[in-house]
C-alpha cells in the first residue's frame, strides 16, 4: 500500500524509518542473566526503622488475612470463630400457634383501661375508659366502606383464620348462609338435593317459625331440615 507519505521533506527515510517509542532500557541476553543471576545487579537491601514496619501492619490490609488490630497472638485454636452465638428460643412457629399460656397469663391485666399514672387518675374507679376493640356499643352501617375498619364483631377470629370454612374457595362465607332468602331462591339452591315440593313447603314452614319477621336463610333452612329428619 502505497500511503504516498511526504517523507523525503521531513528528512525521513520511508525504507529505514519505523514508527513508535524505543525502549530506555533494552533487555539483553536475557536467558543468560536468567542462567547467571550472580551476574545480574542485585537491588540493594533497604533498612527501615521497625515502627514504619509495625505501622503498615497495622493500616495495611492483606489479601486473605484478617486485619492486623495489634492485639498480639493470643493462642486462640484454629477452630475458633469470633462473635456470638443465636440463642436457642424454644417457641417455635408451631408453639406460637397453638399457645403454651396458663389460664392466669390468658387473664387481662388488671389494669387495663384505667389510668396508673399519678395525678392522672379518674375519680371513678369502676369505670373502663377508652374504646373497645369489637363496637359492640355501635350498630353496624348496612353497607360498610372500604376505609372503616372498625370490628362490628362480625369478623372471623383466629380459628376461622387458622381453619377456614371449606366454602371459603368457593367465596361464599359464613355471612353469605344468614342472609334472607325468597322463597323461589331457595328453591333453587336446594334443587339438588332431591327434595320434593311438598317436603320443601313442610321446611320452609318450619324455618319460618325461627324467626320473628318470617325470614329464612340457608342456615335456618338447614335446621328446619335437621329438625324434621329429612
Amino acid at each position: 500500500i502505497n500511503a504516498e507519505y511526504m517523507g523525503a521533506a521531513h528528512g525521513i527515510d520511508p525504507i529505514a524509518f519505523r514508527f513508535g517509542a524505543v525502549p530506555k532500557f533494552t533487555e539483553v541476553n536475557g536467558a543468560q542473566l536468567a542462567m547467571r543471576p550472580q551476574e545480574t545487579q542485585q537491588a540493594k537491601t533497604v533498612i527501615v526503622r521497625k515502627t514504619v514496619e509495625d505501622f503498615k501492619d497495622i493500616t495495611h490490609d492483606e489479601l486473605g488475612q484478617p486485619k492486623n488490630l495489634g492485639y498480639g497472638e493470643r493462642a486462640l485454636p484454629q477452630e475458633f470463630t469470633f462473635g456470638r452465638s443465636n440463642p436457642i428460643d424454644e417457641w417455635g412457629a408451631g408453639r406460637c400457634i397453638h399457645g403454651d399460656y396458663s389460664s392466669q397469663n390468658q387473664q387481662p391485666d388488671p389494669d387495663l383501661g384505667r389510668a396508673t399514672r399519678p395525678g392522672f387518675r379518674n375519680f371513678e374507679s369502676t369505670r373502663t375508659f377508652g374504646v373497645p376493640t369489637i363496637r359492640s356499643d355501635v350498630s353496624k352501617p348496612p353497607n360498610k366502606r372500604v376505609t372503616d375498619y372498625q370490628n362490628y364483631g362480625d369478623e372471623p377470629k383466629a380459628q376461622g383464620l387458622i381453619y377456614p370454612s371449606r366454602y371459603a374457595d368457593h367465596d361464599v362465607f359464613e355471612e353469605d348462609f344468614l342472609q334472607p332468602m325468597e322463597k323461589e331462591q331457595m328453591q333453587e339452591i336446594q334443587a339438588g338435593i332431591g327434595l320434593s315440593e311438598e317436603g320443601f313447603e313442610e321446611v320452609w314452614n318450619r324455618a319460618q317459625a325461627y324467626s320473628s319477621d318470617g325470614s329464612v336463610c340457608v342456615e335456618t333452612f338447614r335446621r328446619a331440615m335437621v329438625d324434621l329428619d329429612i
